[in-house]
């Protein structure tokens, strides 16, 4: 039944301009990462989108930004998710105050190769209330400021910042080898698994869950109490680092500290349109 449910999915997306859900192992392996991508390692690509950000000096349409060119570059690849990490903590945004800082908005192929255009300090954010739910959990993507979570003012949201106890997840694109039953994913919806700008990131709702099955075939994963839906493997990240208010930075599930980061060679990228 599953099977079938997955099937049909599958062939509604493919007849969607937004949704890139079926692709087989053929599609996965021949899929080439963008031009501005590279398979090199995370943990050196990183370096290259880390630069500080300032504050924003011009407006456009009404919303306080820079110029594109100004700012760091779209990575390159995975970041390795302990460069958002300072210490035992969250690294903060490198700016001299929260409310005044932007990421790039400009068209690009944010696909996982490219870490979805995060930026390195970027971390999901799911409050407690959500994480005590039966059904669908969800949050969305911060990074913190000197005073706290914080959101670039170019992104367009109406989601606030979080105000109540929550937990931080670092989190990296899900490859043939970290996604499993029983991992903890964080996926974008399924009538839209793509990210076409870096503002997107912050925009979008993000859900969360624990796999339930994978469908390798057709692209999609499960999460346990949910039986009729199902995510884009290819719009799906895997938390590998959680971090409490006041607590530490800890390593979600029994890789070692060496073991998370992944490489652009092996994420899962969408079917080419």
């Amino acid at each position: 039944m599953r099977r079938l449910f997955a099937s049909t999915i599958a062939l509604v997306a493919g007849c969607s301009l937004h949704a890139a859900t079926s692709f087989g192992s053929k599609s996965t392996t021949s899929s080439a990462p963008p031009a501005s991508s590279s398979s090199g390692s995370s943990s050196s690509s990183s370096s290259s989108s880390s630069a500080p950000r300032s504050p924003a000096t011009e407006t456009e349409n009404g919303v306080l930004t820079r110029r594109y060119e100004t700012l760091p570059p779209y990575p390159r690849a995975p970041h390795d998710p302990w460069t958002g990490v300072a210490g035992e903590e969250p690294r903060r945004v490198s700016v001299p105050t929260d409310e005044l800082w932007v990421v790039r908005s400009n068209d690009h192929a944010c696909t996982a190769a490219v870490d979805h255009c995060f930026i390195p300090e970027a971390w999901f954010v799911e409050e407690d209330a959500s994480a005590r739910r039966a059904s669908i959990r969800s949050g969305y993507v911060i990074a913190f400021g000197a005073h706290g979570p914080s959101r670039p003012v170019n992104a367009r949201t109406s989601a606030g910042i979080p105000s109540e106890p929550f937990t931080a997840y670092r989190t990296v694109p899900v490859t043939r080898k970290n996604l499993a039953p029983k991992a903890l994913v964080i996926a974008l919806s399924f009538d839209k698994p793509a990210i076409d700008r870096g503002a997107e990131v912050f925009e979008r709702p993000w859900y969360i869950g624990v796999v339930e099955s994978i469908d390798w075939d057709l692209g999609l994963v499960f999460f346990e109490g949910q039986p009729d839906r199902a995510y884009s493997i290819a719009g799906t990240r895997v938390a590998v680092l959680a971090w409490r208010p006041g607590g530490k930075v800890s390593i979600v599930g029994n890789l070692a500290r060496d073991q998370l980061a992944v490489t652009a060679a092996d994420v899962i990228l969408p079917p080419a349109r």
